[in-house]
């Protein structure tokens, strides 16, 4: 059985199929670090690598299955919503049950969150007095850079728009590193961010209010 990790979980002892550990991760920091840190865990007792930046979730997930990897970092909620379809918060034993089919299993919690949020430079949101979601949809004219992932997830920006009636059509998807460059530069004016990115504080982010808690907590 190969497993698939949800958001900060501990590894756990399965059979690899290959004499050699592979562990997977995403295209962004944090998901680099925990597959650096599990390569860390596990080195010296059996043989492991880390193969980093594989891609988004389809990309991950699709590697898994075929065999190329046998475990990765994941989010509960991707879990549940992106691979499985599923709503609500299913537990870990509701996920093992629908993922065995597929030869797939889930470890357990790390007990710590990271969701996903909307943020802007902090001189442009104070300039325009906005500090949560429902004061972003009073300004239209705005300009959004927003990852493909978070465009493509029922439970990313076509909620969210709907959530809040966000006056702005859909952009085009914008790679997630590319995105901060883009809103320092004054490029574009709203992006979708990981709540534990580093970068928020390097590059003077204002993370705004969910007022109306459309991510989970």
């Amino acid at each position: 059985m190969r497993i698939v990790l949800p958001l900060l979980a501990l590894l756990i002892a399965l059979p690899a199929q290959a004499d050699t550990l592979r562990i997977g991760s995403k295209r962004f920091t944090e998901s680099y670090i925990l597959g650096e840190v599990l390569r860390r865990t596990v080195a010296g007792k059996i043989p492991v690598e880390h193969r980093p930046g594989l891609g988004n979730t389809g990309i991950v997930f699709a590697a898994l299955k075929a065999g190329s990897i046998d475990l990765y970092p994941e989010y509960t909620g991707t879990i549940a919503r992106e691979i499985l379809k599923v709503e609500g918060n299913p537990g870990i034993e509701d996920l093992n049950a629908a993922l065995a089919p597929q030869g797939l299993g889930v470890a357990v919690r790390l007990g710590f969150n990271n969701s996903y949020a909307l943020a802007m430079r902090e001189d442009r949101a104070q300039a325009l007095a906005i500090r949560t979601l429902s004061d972003l949809a009073k300004h239209p004219g705005l300009k959004l850079g927003l990852s493909q992932e978070f465009i493509g997830r029922s439970d990313g920006w076509p909620g969210l728009k709907a959530a809040y009636k966000m006056p702005y059509a859909t952009p085009s998807g914008l790679d997630h590193g590319l995105a901060y460059e883009a809103i320092a530069a004054g490029r574009i004016d709203v992006m979708d961010i990981y709540s534990t990115d580093a970068k928020i504080e390097r590059y003077a982010l204002r993370v705004l209010e969910d007022d109306r808690k459309y991510f989970p907590g």
